[in-house]
């Protein structure tokens, strides 16, 4: 083969290399760009575009089905004793998470609430492993820390987390399928405002939680009632798994939560966080190291921007309230994990 064949060959592999980098940068934005309208639903655009009483405290609580349970009538009730301004929303949201939470936040800023308390609970900051997903319950394996240091680790730790890898957000690659999919539905239906509003009129909302739609949901699914304890046990026993926590570095809920953070406190919002409540079983399947993980990464949180921290992961974990081992029992007669919501916001206003 000449010379000048492999210099052909050469510039045809260059520019089909060139060609794929282009290409992907232009799907990768087109597709974020969409990804972060649509993760913006109708639900919350309307929450947050209704009028407000002006004279109102606005509390917001925000974070997954985790805080479905948390009573925002029954805070109102009892801080509205000694602070009968302040109007708390329970702002859950099925499934979510930090690094979704976060396109919101021009939403909630823009409402300008007093204080926002965020719930997280271990699955915020599960590690993902391939083939799996942050919401994946792992087995449990006694496989024992390495003493030599791992060169993977070193690239990890001191090159992509520095250069800000992580905090690039991949996930609407899982499926772009979908993503395309929700692009051209939102390009080809152009409704009116009214239209609109009549659609959100057929939603099932109630005032305790004004962005869960319940008319979307299987009733079924949701914790109202109360499951024996033996028997949440006893299913988180027969699994044998366990939840393992990211290293804080790499995880992007970590990273979406501190920007959540700064960009609350930025527009003068004051922020409180809590490890949200788990069953017993729950926390002893945990690994102690990842049970400690957990934990530090909070108080780092806490530390670093200066909010208050309250872990609620194991303080109802032996009471009958459980509907399975993440969710209180909405209709449970315990009120525990709501009163201690109220002393939050209580505890705050009296500073």
């Amino acid at each position: 083969m000449t010379i000048k064949n492999k210099n052909s060959k050469f510039k045809i592999l260059f520019s089909l290399f060139i060609g794929f980098i282009v290409s992907f940068s232009i799907f990768y934005f087109i597709l974020y760009s969409q990804y972060e309208i649509n993760s913006i639903s109708d639900v919350e655009e309307n929450f947050y575009s209704q009028s407000f009483d002006s004279n109102e405290r606005k509390v917001f609580i925000l974070g997954s089905s985790e805080i479905l349970s948390i009573n925002s009538t029954y805070i109102n009730e009892i801080v509205s004793k000694s602070y009968p301004k302040i109007e708390t929303y329970n702002l859950a949201i099925g499934s979510d998470f930090p690094k979704n939470r976060i396109y919101s936040m021009d939403l909630i800023t823009s409402t300008k609430p007093e204080l926002v308390i965020y719930g997280i609970g271990f699955r915020d900051f599960e590690k993902i492993t391939p083939g799996g997903s942050a919401a994946t319950m792992l087995l449990k394996t006694a496989t024992p820390e390495p003493s030599l240091i791992i060169p993977s680790k070193i690239i990890e730790e001191d090159f992509l987390s520095l250069v800000g890898f992580y905090n690039i957000d991949f996930d609407f690659l899982i499926n772009p399928k979908i993503q395309t999919l929700k692009m051209l539905r939102s390009t080809s239906s152009n409704l009116s405002s009214d239209e609109l509003n009549n659609q959100n009129d057929t939603r099932g909302f109630i005032s305790n939680l004004p962005l869960w739609d319940f008319k979307l949901i299987d009733f079924d699914i949701l914790p109202w009632d109360v499951t024996p304890k033996n028997q949440i046990a006893k299913t988180v026993s027969s699994d044998g798994k366990f939840i393992q926590i990211e290293s804080p570095y790499k995880d992007r809920n970590v990273v979406s939560l501190k920007l959540i953070i700064e960009q609350l406190q930025k527009n003068g919002i004051d922020v409180i966080i809590f490890s949200t409540p788990h069953h017993e079983s729950v926390i002893d399947s945990l690994d102690p190291d990842d049970l400690k993980l957990f934990e530090s990464i909070l108080e780092d949180v806490s530390n670093d921007y200066n909010i208050p921290v309250y872990f609620l992961h194991n303080k109802y974990g032996n009471l009958n309230a459980w509907f399975d081992s993440t969710h209180i029992a909405i209709n449970s007669k315990y009120f525990h994990y709501s009163e201690d919501i109220a002393g939050m916001i209580i505890n705050h206003v009296d500073q």
